[in-house]
């Protein structure tokens, strides 16, 4: 297997360039058959902190969401020289970001490979989120090019209390998707996709907040969760007292969470990915 690790997309993802080259140090010191290639990939962007993808044709090389986009930035130069790398060296792409939202998972698109991906992350024990596409990423030229290719959301964006526990965990989520990579055939990914998407019933399932107030959460992301248990509580910022109670509507997994305390009514406050049964990924 040679795995092409790539972070550092985003300016202000700073702490995925810290786990990734962590957790790739750590698969050095061990006995592995791979041969893992790393990608800071946005030194711009990082030096700056920023995030956004500039102004159409605005000079830049802060690289961030100009990947699929067809305005001709400067950083066109480096998209092209990616792509060749995917194209002609590897045989699996690892891309990994940081998240407010959700902490440490693979993301899968719904598509004809999200089956055989699934299973990979059942297999090993790896929290996935199963969302309908996957637009224009690194990752989806991966595997549209016929390469292993995965997306990984791992938590925290900045420094704050408990940061060196939450680096530990994202170092050894990015570790455990090298070393998983490194005995998988990729037979197990490219030849066993079908035609098909994985049911609608089971995509991502977002709980809304019906009252405003104050967001007390349940769960933790990456939490199971039984069908009927409190996902969060609305309480009345005035008296605490319980506004409302929102419960999972299956059993499932905690996928992301707003990085917001304070609701509105409609405000989505999570995610949940509902548990999909082992014959459904088996097909």
């Amino acid at each position: 297997m040679r795995i092409l690790l790539i972070s550092g997309t985003h300016g202000n993802e700073q702490a995925a360039v810290y786990a990734s080259s962590h957790a790739l140090l750590k698969f050095k010191m061990k006995d592995h058959h791979s041969e893992v290639e790393y990608v800071t990939l946005n030194i711009p962007g990082l030096n700056q902190n920023t995030r956004e993808m500039p102004k159409p044709k605005e000079p830049t090389r802060d690289f961030n969401r100009a990947f699929g986009c067809e305005p001709a930035y400067d950083i066109d130069d480096m998209t092209k020289a990616l792509k060749k790398r995917i194209y002609d060296w590897a045989t699996a792409v690892v891309d990994v970001h940081n998240s407010p939202a959700c902490d440490n998972a693979i993301l899968v698109s719904n598509d004809k490979f999200a089956a055989a991906y699934i299973r990979f992350a059942m297999k090993h024990g790896m929290h996935y989120m199963l969302r309908e596409s996957a637009a224009d990423t690194i990752k989806r030229y991966a595997v549209y090019s016929g390469r292993i290719g995965f997306t990984v959301e791992l938590g925290g964006m900045s420094f704050a209390p408990g940061f060196k526990d939450t680096i530990a965990k994202q170092t050894d989520f990015v570790y455990t998707l090298l070393d998983a990579l490194d005995d998988e055939p990729p037979s197990s990914f490219l030849s066993l996709s079908c035609d098909r998407a994985i049911p609608q019933q089971y995509n991502m399932f977002p709980l809304h907040a019906h009252y405003q107030g104050i967001v007390r959460h349940q769960f933790a992301p990456g939490d199971s969760i039984k069908q009927g248990d409190i996902v969060f509580e609305i309480l009345n910022p005035n008296t605490t007292g319980v506004l409302e109670e929102v419960t999972a509507p299956c059993d499932c997994i905690l996928a992301d969470c707003e990085d917001r305390l304070w609701s509105i009514p409609g405000m989505e406050v999570c995610s949940v990915q509902p548990i999909i049964p082992v014959e459904v990924v088996h097909g």
